[in-house]
């Protein structure tokens, strides 16, 4: 469950594991693309202690970034996207999303 409010917006690309650099760190997310955002979203029960013990939690997504496609300028190196030098989303091409 993505803990975010879609009703002014249409998600075209989904990818619940995607490897992404913010400011610096590294980190496994939720990313979504819709017709006005980038969104990013951090699963807040990927490290329950309930995880692996045959049981299955439910993810929940909580937004961790919110970044405004239309203010936003970014480039394509090396099949990564380079959001404002500070964010890199590896082996994903914006380009082949939005265009």
């Amino acid at each position: 469950m993505y803990n975010y409010d879609f009703s002014n917006e249409k998600v075209v690309y989904e990818n619940n594991n995607t490897f992404v650099s913010i400011n610096k760190k590294e980190l496994f997310v939720s990313l979504l693309i819709t017709t006005k955002n980038i969104l990013i979203f951090q699963d807040l029960k990927k490290n329950s202690p309930l995880n692996g013990r045959e049981l299955y939690v439910m993810p929940e997504y909580d937004l961790l970034l919110k970044i405004d496609l239309g203010n936003t300028s970014y480039k394509v190196s090396d099949g990564d996207t380079l959001i404002d030098n500070n964010i890199v989303i590896y082996n994903f091409d914006l380009d082949k999303i939005i265009k």
